[in-house]
């Protein structure tokens, strides 16, 4: 039996020579167990922390394309908040001169116009949008193009009685006495959308309220 250090640990150990022979021809450190063999086959190299620059090991394959480096958690937050509002500034503006988020190409004016314009939602039509899991979100597709159309049409306030914390988007005709092949551009057209606030809504739905007398408070 050999007294003999551990490479990893530096734990002294004894083990019998033949084993310590066969490590050596094979190319294998001098190990107490299994768990510091496979550490000590771990080609680790030395990088600096972005923030701190504090000495740190790390394999090439953890690192493999990261931008920066840290040695914790905590320097990893401080240096992304410091460099967030910079990037925000550098970002923000569409090229509809409104502001964005960072990671979005467009701003939500000009994403909403342009899923309008696709010819995917110019040629569905309602049986090709109607949710049939659910008896109240039957036609909640119709109703949140609906919603963009609304805010592409300006819509900021009840047409009925003015009102502007809170208003929805309403169809004129029911979108329920429409055909199934009836295409979402008839369907949410222009001409067919009309804002009013939850009590309006309500009245319009109702029968106590009709688009005449509607038109007569605020004509176009």
């Amino acid at each position: 039996m050999t007294e003999c250090t551990c490479h990893v640990c530096k734990v002294v150990f004894i083990r019998e020579q033949k084993f310590i022979n066969r490590s050596k021809k094979r190319g294998y450190k001098i190990c107490c167990s299994k768990k510091c063999q496979s550490l000590s086959q771990i080609k680790l190299k030395t990088y600096n922390c972005t923030e701190c620059n504090k000495s740190i090991n790390r394999t090439p394959s953890s690192i493999k394309n990261i931008k920066n480096i840290f040695c914790s958690s905590k320097c990893s937050a401080t240096y992304n908040n410091r460099h967030r509002n910079i990037e925000i500034n550098q970002n923000k503006i569409c090229c509809c001169g409104n502001n964005k988020d960072i990671n979005a190409i467009l701003c939500h004016k000009c994403r909403v116009k342009i899923q309008l314009q696709n010819s995917l939602y110019q040629t569905l039509t309602l049986g090709d949008k109607t949710y049939t899991k659910h008896k109240y979100a039957k036609y909640s597709y119709v109703r949140f193009y609906a919603r963009k159309i609304g805010v592409e049409l300006g819509f900021k306030c009840c047409r009925n009685c003015g009102y502007d914390k809170h208003f929805e988007v309403c169809h004129i005709k029911p979108v329920s006495e429409f055909t199934s092949d009836t295409l979402l551009t008839t369907i949410n057209s222009p001409e067919n959308l009309l804002p009013l606030c939850p009590n309006c809504h309500y009245e319009f739905d109702n029968g106590k309220l009709t688009i005449e007398e509607i038109n007569s408070k605020y004509p176009d």
